[in-house]
């Protein structure tokens, strides 16, 4: 039986995912996405200027318990980052990329 678009890339994160893991935790579960490099940024927020390192997590979007929002918290190790603008599904629905940054007051 042949895949279709949306499981095949489904399949392709999920191989990627399992290369390269970051667990975090979002909204009381523990999940597991593929983060990518760091770079250092100041952005300016509703929550004010927020300072750090700026990167992205991505992950099936099946395994959030909800869809997140601006401002929410992620929690990576010890430290919480707040979830930036915009929260972005690609075009088959299949995950989501959580733009984070500087860590939460």
């Amino acid at each position: 039986m042949r895949m279709g678009l949306a499981e095949q890339f489904a399949a392709d994160l999920n191989r990627m995912i399992e290369a390269s893991p970051t667990e975090f935790g979002y909204a009381g579960s523990t999940l597991t996405g593929r983060r990518s490099k760091l770079s250092s940024e100041f952005t300016l927020g509703d929550y004010g200027v927020q300072s750090g390192y700026k990167f992205s997590l991505r992950v099936p979007r099946s395994a959030l318990p909800r869809m997140p929002r601006e401002g929410e918290l992620v929690t990576i190790g010890a430290e919480e980052f707040r979830i930036l603008n915009p929260v972005e599904i690609d075009a088959l629905g299949v995950s989501v990329l959580l733009h984070l940054g500087g860590e939460s007051d």
